[in-house]
């Protein structure tokens, strides 16, 4: 984790934010954070910047910010590819958030099988996780927009 990205109803005040403990599992003696502890953050889809871990609660690390840097420029280039296994499509979005690739579309081919279409993995939930591991590993902020086109017409 290069970058703590905080979401928008994870703030307590414009530069307080409250982070759920159970948010990430330990990660190698980086989280839980100790009071005191300088992290790199970023607000979703905002500008990037420096927190500071003030308090633990029970639950939650209390880590106050400021946010002074915009997020990096993104590449001009939409990536278009066939629905990949369910298995292989987390590795594929985080690959494309951590390249900087700010539109993918996710197209139906003769050789996708339409069972992929139906997975749970496609939830936007599970795909907005995975964008956001991407842009963590990445230091950035804004969220790439994936299209799913399972009819798509040339």
């Amino acid at each position: 984790m290069n970058l703590l990205l905080l979401a928008p109803d994870e703030l307590r005040e414009p530069e307080l934010a409250a982070v759920a403990l159970a948010r990430y599992p330990q990660r190698a003696g980086l989280w839980p954070p100790a009071p005191g502890r300088r992290l790199r953050v970023g607000l979703r889809n905002g500008a990037l910047g420096e927190g500071v871990v003030e308090a633990l609660e029970e639950a939650r690390a209390l880590i106050r910010f400021r946010l002074d840097t915009p997020p990096p420029a993104p590449l001009p280039l939409t990536l278009v590819l066939a629905l990949p296994r369910p298995k292989m499509l987390r590795r594929v979005l985080r690959s494309a958030a951590e390249l900087g690739i700010k539109h993918i579309w996710l197209v139906n081919a003769w050789r996708v099988d339409k069972s992929y279409w139906q997975s749970p993995l496609l939830a936007p939930a599970a795909i907005d996780g995975w964008l956001s591991d991407g842009l963590e590993q990445a230091i950035d902020t804004v969220v790439p927009e994936v299209a799913l086109r399972s009819r798509l017409k040339p």
